[in-house]
C-alpha cells in the first residue's frame, strides 16, 4: 500500500512499495507522456522479477498528481543495501540503461524543471532513511525535450549516447548523412557481400527472436572477452531480456544478418512510442569482416525503422565513430552520487572517484590504451 499522501507545492505525492499498485496509471502515462523505453512498466517489472532477488532491492515508486488528480510524474526508484547503507537508485540501473522518470507533457511544459528544482529536497525526505543518493545514467534530454531533473545532474558520466532523427525515406536520410562518394563505396562493398552467397536480413519474432537474442548475447561476450572485459552479460541479464521478449515482445526488436543460413551479425534494441534504442550489436566470432557485415546490418536496421515510422534511432552509450557520423544529437548523461548521512560518505566517495577515473581514462588515449592492455593481460592470466 502507498504511504500517506503529502502535498508539495500543489502536487500530491505518494510512495508505493509495489509497482503493481499503480500499473494502470503507469501504462497510461508511458503511452502519452515523456519516457524512454526502459522506464516502461514492463521493463521495470522484468527487472523486479529478475533483479530484486540478486540485488535485494526494494521498490520505491514515487507518484505525483495535480489538483485534478491527474498523474504528473512517476519516479521509479529502488532502495538497496550496500555494506549496511541504504542506497537510493533508479529501478534497474544495474543493467546499464539510461534512467529517468515518466512525465506528463503538460507538467513538463508548464513547470517540470522549476518544480523539481524547488522541491527535490522535500521529495527525497518522503522516501525514508537514505544514506547515499546513487542515481546513475540520467540523460540531459528525454525524447528531444530537456529532462526536468536537471537539479540531479551532478557529474557527467564517461559515456554519452548518440541519437538520429529519422525520416520516412531512408535514401533521403542516407544522402543527408553520407557523401555520394561514400555511398558509392558502400554499395560496391554491399554488392560483393550479397554476391558471396544467399544473404538474408530478418526482423525476428517468437522462438526465432529468442534464439537470436541468446546467440547475440553470447557472441557479444566472446567479443568482449577478446578485450579482456570478461563475461559482461550474465544469466541474470539474459533472463531479464528474455522475460521482456516473451511477455512483451512489442518492446524489443531483434535483427539478424545471415549468409547461407549462417549468422553474420545480430542486433537488438528497445522500442516504445516511435523511439528505438540499440542495446546490443554483435558479430559472429567467425564472421568474415572483409565486407563489413556489422555496418551492413546497422544500415538495414535504420532503413527498417524509417519504413516502420519510427521517429528516433538511439545508438546507445559509447563514443564510437560510426555513431557520430550518423547522429544528429549527442546526449550527455549525468550521475547524482552524494552522501545523505555520515554512514554514506565512504560509499559516495569511492563511487565518485571510480566515475572520475572512468572519465579520465575515456578522455585520454594513452590512459585508455594502457587500461585496455592491462585488462586484456589480466583476463588472459585468469584463463
Amino acid at each position: 500500500m502507498p504511504t500517506d499522501t503529502n502535498i508539495i507545492d500543489g502536487i500530491s505525492i505518494t510512495v508505493h512499495r509495489d509497482m503493481s499498485e499503480i500499473a494502470t496509471e503507469w501504462k497510461e502515462l508511458q503511452s502519452s507522456g515523456l519516457a524512454l523505453p526502459f522506464q516502461n512498466y514492463e521493463w521495470c517489472k522484468a527487472w523486479v522479477n529478475h533483479g530484486a532477488k540478486d540485488f535485494a532491492i526494494k521498490q520505491c515508486i514515487m507518484c505525483g498528481r495535480d489538483q485534478a488528480g491527474e498523474i504528473t510524474f512517476i519516479l521509479p526508484f529502488q532502495m538497496r543495501s550496500i555494506l549496511g547503507c541504504q542506497s537510493l537508485e533508479w529501478l534497474g540501473q544495474q543493467t546499464g540503461i539510461a534512467c529517468d522518470g515518466i512525465y506528463a507533457e503538460p507538467f513538463c511544459s508548464s513547470q517540470g524543471e522549476n518544480w523539481f528544482t524547488s522541491n527535490m529536497a522535500a521529495l527525497l525526505l518522503l522516501l525514508g532513511p537514505v544514506d547515499v543518493l546513487n542515481l546513475r545514467n540520467m540523460p540531459t534530454t528525454l525524447m528531444g525535450r530537456p529532462s526536468p531533473l536537471a537539479i540531479l545532474h551532478q557529474s557527467q558520466t564517461a559515456n554519452a549516447s548518440f541519437v538520429l532523427d529519422l525520416q520516412a525515406d531512408y535514401e533521403t536520410l542516407l544522402a543527408k548523412k553520407r557523401s555520394s562518394r561514400s555511398i558509392s563505396k558502400m554499395r560496391r562493398r554491399d554488392e560483393r557481400l550479397e554476391k558471396s552467397g544467399t544473404l538474408t536480413f530478418e526482423s525476428l519474432r517468437g522462438g526465432s527472436a529468442t534464439n537470436a537474442l541468446i546467440e547475440g548475447l553470447n557472441h557479444k561476450n566472446l567479443q568482449l572477452n577478446q578485450t579482456g572485459a570478461g563475461v559482461v552479460f550474465k544469466d541474470i541479464d539474459i533472463k531479464y531480456y528474455l522475460q521482456i521478449l516473451q511477455t512483451q515482445p512489442q518492446l524489443l526488436e531483434v535483427f539478424k544478418l545471415r549468409l547461407n543460413g549462417k549468422t553474420l551479425a545480430t542486433m537488438f534494441g528497445a522500442k516504445a512510442n516511435g523511439y528505438f534504442c540499440l542495446l546490443i550489436s554483435a558479430l559472429a566470432p567467425d564472421a568474415n569482416l572483409q565486407f563489413s557485415p556489422g555496418d551492413y546490418l546497422l544500415r538495414r536496421t535504420i532503413a527498417y525503422c524509417c519504413s516502420n515510422q519510427f521517429s528516433t534511432y538511439d545508438f546507445g552509450f559509447g563514443d564510437h565513430e560510426y555513431k557520430q557520423v550518423w547522429a544528429d544529437h549527442r546526449v550527455v548523461h549525468f550521475n547524482a552520487i552524494k552522501a545523505q548521512s555520515f554512514r554514506g560518505i565512504a560509499i559516495a566517495l569511492v563511487s565518485n572517484l571510480t566515475e572520475l577515473a572512468k572519465r579520465k581514462v575515456k578522455k585520454n588515449i594513452q590512459l585508455r590504451n594502457a587500461y585496455y592492455y592491462l585488462r586484456k593481460r589480466l583476463w588472459a592470466s585468469k584463463g
